[in-house]
């Protein structure tokens, strides 16, 4: 099993799915805090099992230097609470 989220600025969809592309099952919920929002995506994930990958879209830009200190978290962004968080840090807590 793999699994993406994508992180929109109004709504967020997390799906999972086979390295074949195809789509096993999806759900969508209101983009809210960063918090709430990852936990949201993580327990649906966990409740399916361990991805064995996850990739991430977002509504605006990720650090994606692996050297940079920014490595993995929302850079500038006018959602609130957004800036600055670590998306790598919420998933690679949940699913190390």
């Amino acid at each position: 099993m793999i699994a993406g989220i994508e992180l929109g600025g109004t709504k967020t969809v997390v799906a999972i799915g086979e390295t074949n592309g195809t789509v096993i099952e999806e759900i969508r919920y209101p983009t809210t805090t960063p918090a709430e929002t990852l936990r949201n995506a993580t327990d649906w994930l966990r409740e399916r099992g361990t991805p064995a990958a996850v990739g991430v879209a977002a509504f605006g830009p990720l650090g994606v230097n692996p050297r940079a200190e920014t490595f993995g978290r929302m850079l500038s962004t006018p959602k609130p609470g957004w800036a600055g968080f670590s998306i790598l840090d919420a998933i690679r807590n949940e699913f190390p």
